[in-house]
């Protein structure tokens, strides 16, 4: 069976299969000359695989959905579903100047206005100059940066600097998998998902940068 989309198009059949000609589409961009080519060309794509709308983002505003920038693969929870093995812990940060080195790669590669998730492991356990510097190091060259984060060492302080260097959204990561002290059921999360912790906690972030 075969249902139809909001906007009129088709969903797929399950076993269903991309052509060669779709596939080479959805290959990753190569690196322009310029980076504010970057746009036109995500564009272009865009509507070469027909998908663009008028509420499409991508190729009118931003090159690319976001760039993940992992600084860490240390963590201070064992979730269940973790896409990091088992021996990430044993794996030693990358140096700062190479974050420095791969940020400036990704500018010049989508350009400003795009959205750079510090991500890792948990981005909060480098340390907290280093952090700084990166979301720092990402603003100054126009770009987005966002903390993706367990929430666990994101204290207001922690936050309200980062604010400061230009941090402009921040996403916990919450779910059973984490088994969180005091929250053993999706009914107990469900309750900390009610109380607007993300947008409280990003006002607070941004009544810093004021």
């Amino acid at each position: 069976m075969i249902s139809a989309l909001p906007s009129g198009r088709e969903l797929h059949p399950l076993g269903s299969y991309m052509t060669q000609e779709e596939v080479g589409l959805a290959e990753p961009a190569s690196r322009p000359n310029v980076c504010h080519d970057a746009l036109s060309e995500a564009r272009r794509r865009v509507i070469a695989a027909g998908q663009w709308s008028a509420n499409q983002l991508l190729g009118r505003r931003w090159p690319i959905g976001c760039v993940a920038l992992e600084i860490t693969q240390r963590c201070n929870l064992d979730c269940a579903a973790c896409y990091l093995s088992e021996h990430s812990e044993t794996v030693k940060d990358t140096p700062i100047e190479e974050l420095f080195r791969r940020i400036d790669l990704i500018f010049e590669h989508y350009g400003p206005y795009t959205n750079v998730q510090v991500t890792g492991g948990d981005p909060t356990l480098r340390k907290r100059d280093e952090l700084v510097a990166i979301v720092r190091r990402i603003s100054e060259k126009c770009m987005r940066p966002a903390l993706f984060t367990n929430g666990i060492r994101a204290k207001r302080e922690l936050l309200g600097e980062l604010a400061m260097a230009g941090l402009v959204d921040v996403a916990f990561h919450v779910d059973m998998t984490q088994a969180r002290k005091g929250y053993e059921s999706e009914v107990a999360l469900n309750a900390l998902h009610r109380t607007g912790a993300r947008t409280a906690t990003f006002r607070a972030v941004q009544h810093h940068r004021v």
